[in-house]
């Protein structure tokens, strides 16, 4: 069994290791294909939007797939887009290359939690769960100094190198150990569904990105924007008459359930926000090494680390509501900070409150997790309750994309003042922090 799961969690850290090892390396993005970093951002935005949209649909087809074919199979296309992003010619092959990359990816959780369900003994279902959340939190943590270490050594091709040995060694241990495959036929899939879903996330978004750079107006914006509207059109009507839903509507009409999603969609949405713009910040403005710039963007994710598991046990014998409550409230005054005392030159004091911020940022983010986590779970109805958490983490990812997005298109905006429109992020983030507040009292006690 922990030989399965030693597999799986391999697979985990590249997953994990895909936003956080790459965002440290927008700047030399930029300059090796000479784009913007509105362009560049779509590196991080695909890759997380693809494997977002993919989880729950794999996780539906994974008991007619067979875990094992599903996760080797996974894990092959890691290898092959991997290949394809060192060697890409062009920014266009790369971003068609993150995709696939983001389609092995998508194979892991549903992988997982399926494995966990079906051969873990209930009485160490937890002890396997917290292993993986471990991983997940250490390769946020540590993708930005191995990112900054590689690319103070090496050219950026070589945070994709590290994918390929990681992901054949995953797959050799499968092979070894996996446990013989009972495939459950799913002749009900929604396809339709799934493709309307997948189709409005990515139009819409697209048509954000479109948006910022040539105009709402354009035509291919509203193409896109039409899109958009009308697969989201299609969603709700095809999936209120269908029998077999790919998205069970009523989810959505849980007050405790909405609730959850809330705060973890503040967390994504500014955790990955923050990726995007603090590499800008630290390289870009202040001419830092990349090595030193992930050790700084790495005191917030080792924070996060620390916080979540410390977290998810306070939760078990406090509430989820409270520790919602308190991490949405540490993002919120996290930021708040980081607006008022802004910091244009890094001295000593400079540096001092830029990186406390940045680890009351993380503290903030390792509690939302947790606590919005068990929320969700606690929310979930126990018939489907896998849909439910899959939708869960669906919809978190998203908001991650949606995060890296929209600091893009800040930090592009008004290229002379990139200094001001980083720390108008924090504006954002502020008002969300305050609308999300008064949203965390629904979440059960």
């Amino acid at each position: 069994m922990w030989a399965t799961l030693s597999a799986l969690l391999v697979g985990t850290l590249i997953g994990t290791m895909g936003n956080s090892i790459v965002s440290i390396a927008l700047p030399s993005l930029m300059d090796y294909y000479s784009i913007s970093l509105n362009q560049a951002v779509w590196s991080l935005t695909l890759y997380t939007l693809t494997f977002s949209v993919l989880i729950p649909v794999f996780g539906s087809l994974s008991k007619s797939i067979g875990f094992l074919k599903l996760f080797t199979g996974g894990m092959v296309l890691v290898i092959f887009a991997s290949f394809f992003c060192i060697f890409a010619p062009n920014f266009t092959v790369f971003l068609i290359a993150r995709i696939l990359i983001g389609v092995g990816v998508a194979t892991v959780l549903p992988t997982i939690m399926g494995v966990i369900s079906l051969y873990f003994p209930v009485e160490i279902q937890g002890k396997a769960t917290g292993y993986w959340a471990l991983v997940n939190s250490l390769g946020h943590a540590f993708g930005p100094i191995i990112g900054g270490f590689l690319l103070g050594h090496f050219s950026w091709q070589s945070i994709f190198w590290i994918n390929i040995p990681l992901a054949a060694i995953s797959i050799i241990i499968a092979l070894k150990v996996f446990p013989t495959d009972i495939r459950i036929p799913n002749r009900n899939f929604d396809w339709s569904g799934a493709a309307a879903m997948i189709l409005f996330v990515f139009s819409a978004m697209l048509s954000i990105s479109q948006g910022s750079e040539i105009g709402f107006g354009a035509s291919s914006t509203m193409i896109l924007m039409a899109s958009a509207i009308l697969s989201l059109l299609y969603l709700m009507v095809h999936e209120h008459r269908t029998e077999n839903p790919f998205i069970d509507l009523k989810l959505f009409k849980k007050r405790d359930y909405i609730s959850s999603i809330a705060p973890i969609s503040l967390q994504a949405f500014t955790q990955f926000g923050l990726l995007v713009s603090l590499p800008i910040f630290l390289i870009n403005i202040h001419g830092i090494e990349n090595q030193v710039a992930g050790l700084i963007i790495m005191s917030m994710t080792i924070m996060m680390a620390i916080t979540s598991p410390i977290a998810g046990r306070i939760t078990d014998k406090w509430s989820a509501r409270g520790i919602c409550l308190i991490g949405t409230i540490l993002v919120g005054l996290s930021a708040s900070i980081m607006l008022i005392f802004r910091t244009v030159e890094l001295e000593f004091w400079g540096w001092f409150s830029f990186i406390s911020c940045l680890m009351l940022f993380g503290m903030g983010f390792g509690m939302i997790q947790s606590g919005s986590t068990v929320a969700a779970i606690k929310a979930s109805p126990k018939e489907n309750s896998g849909t439910a958490t899959g939708f869960f983490h669906m919809i978190r990812f998203i908001s991650g994309s949606l995060g890296s997005t929209i600091f893009g298109i800040f930090l592009s905006s008004i290229s002379e003042n990139t200094l001001g429109q980083f720390y108008n992020t924090f504006i954002l983030i502020i008002i969300l922090a305050l609308i999300t507040i008064p949203i965390t009292r629904g979440i059960q006690s």
